[in-house]
């Protein structure tokens, strides 16, 4: 989550003023894109903050971990000072850096008169965030909407205000304010875009180049291309800096995003805790991200999150990481999820501590979530976007109750892994899946096949009394059944010599 001081405000919808924020606020509203939370030092204060997150960093490279930071770019807090970025750049004096967006630099937010204008001064700050969501949602913490110009996918939804110059679904990527309009050179948009081109390079610098990408907290609240410049500006210094987009909107709103940034949370994210999500329904969500950002899509899939209430059964939720283990994308473990947590952890409103749940034994589950992410990386057809999904022999269709892909990384036969989970929360019949001719087994007469399960206690272990043909597989399929509840398979099949 965002590592920056948040604002120290809030705004009162009853009343209309601004009061003390929570205790500790939402990170998402920062107060300074500079520096460190003074919180997260022992010692208290920013430069110790800093010392720590940059041994952080430091000692992640080492481990081989990457180190994502969370941002909010489109707003921040009413509080938010100019930073040590504008300073650099030559935007500010150095003895302004402390002093408030608002007041040094009121033209570089929305105004409240025309949200697709700037700023006259402090008092003609808009009270709203972000500007994306007029008439649906407010974040009161979120006090500075930043202004990056007037263009066509800025602005609220069809049917929830003025559209008449674009909407937020607009996909004409029109900039109004470009670097020449007709009203004369607009420098205080292209100060914005130079403040934040410079803020993830500032932070590579920070940390010998070690950081390795960014979550975009509501990505599309930029325009596109102001992501590109961001983008490319950040690549100029590090050329393999990854750009993850939170973006939970409509079809046009994640198309969008999706052409710049190279990573996307899923949408569907609320099918990964799902007491009673059906196949069905998880193979129309991957099939639907596949049509819209193509088959081989990096999505990330999620059971829960900040946001999110989870779901408080614990081997339950390792089942639907198995599914999102067993497809092409990226797959999340929230920090929570493996201890069952259903509660949302609200960070917001109070300081909450969360180590009682590590006091108990979650031993079996963290083993089960090693089995699943070792299982990924070794065997790259769980990784690949080859797949196909699998119906049950004769009658054809979906089981619902079960998760069922074949998987494999390319034309030969040597990787070929085929996935059966179990969706619910109790002992499953058995089941027989046919397997198609699409998926490349060796179709020659007298080739034969065992099956192990990759995550089993003994993943070596044959499952089958005597290999099979490749005739019996074909015309007989595979007999699965799922005996403990949430069970997960993923059988390789290895062509036996």
């Amino acid at each position: 989550m965002p590592i920056f001081p948040n604002s120290q405000e809030r705004l009162n919808p009853d009343s209309g003023q601004r009061g003390p924020n929570y205790s500790p606020g939402s990170p998402y509203a920062t107060r300074d894109y500079w520096s460190v939370s003074e919180r997260l030092s022992a010692a208290g204060t920013a430069d110790a903050a800093l010392h720590e997150f940059q041994y952080l960093v430091n000692k992640a490279d080492d481990l081989g971990l990457d180190v994502f930071i969370d941002v909010a770019l489109n707003h921040a807090g009413r509080d938010v000072v100019v930073g040590q970025g504008a300073v650099d750049l030559g935007l500010s004096p150095p003895n302004v850096a402390n002093q408030r967006v608002a007041i040094a630099r009121s033209a570089w937010s929305t105004s409240r008169s025309d949200y697709r204008g700037h700023a006259r001064n402090e008092q003609d700050l808009a009270d709203y965030a972000p500007t994306d969501r007029l008439g649906e949602h407010q974040w009161y913490d979120a006090g500075i909407d930043w202004f990056f110009g007037d263009y066509s996918s800025l602005g609220p939804k069809r049917g929830r205000g003025d559209t008449r110059r674009g909407s937020a679904e607009d996909e004409r990527d029109l900039l109004y304010t470009d670097l020449d309009p007709a009203g004369g050179y607009d420098f205080e948009v292209e100060n914005v875009w130079h403040y934040f081109a410079y803020l993830f390079p500032y932070w590579l610098s920070q940390t010998g180049n070690k950081l390795d990408g960014i979550r975009a907290d509501f990505a599309q609240g930029l325009p596109p291309q102001g992501w590109e410049y961001i983008i490319n500006k950040t690549r100029q210094k590090k050329w393999d800096f990854i750009f993850l987009a939170e973006a939970l909107d409509p079809d046009p709103i994640r198309y969008r995003v999706s052409r710049y940034f190279d990573l996307l949370t899923t949408v569907d994210h609320a099918l990964y805790r799902n007491s009673r999500v059906t196949m069905t329904q998880l193979v129309g969500s991957l099939e639907q991200e596949s049509s819209m950002y193509g088959f081989n899509a990096p999505v990330l899939h999620n059971g829960t999150s900040h946001d999110e209430e989870g779901n408080g059964n614990t081997w339950m939720m390792v089942a639907r990481y198995a599914v999102a283990a067993s497809v092409s994308g990226v797959p999340m473990v929230y920090m929570s999820q493996p201890l069952g947590v259903a509660n949302k952890v609200d960070f917001e409103r109070s300081w909450q501590n969360i180590s009682a749940y590590w006091s108990q034994d979650h031993t079996k589950v963290f083993e089960m979530y090693r089995r699943l992410n070792e299982a990924r990386v070794q065997h790259p057809a769980l990784r690949s976007p080859n797949r196909y999904f699998l119906n049950k022999a004769g009658t054809g269709g979906f089981n619902d109750a079960i998760f069922s892909v074949a998987k494999w990384e390319d034309s030969t036969d040597s990787s070929i892994v085929l996935v059966f989970i179990n969706l619910r929360d109790q002992q499953l019949d058995g089941e027989t899946f046919a397997v198609p001719p699409s998926v490349p087994l060796k179709k020659q007469p007298g080739v034969q096949y065992q099956a192990r399960n990759l995550v089993a206690d003994d993943p070596s272990a044959p499952l089958w009394p005597t290999p099979r043909t490749i005739e019996d597989i074909l015309s007989n399929g595979i007999f699965v059944k799922l005996d403990i509840p949430n069970e997960v398979q993923f059988l390789r099949l290895e062509r036996v010599p």
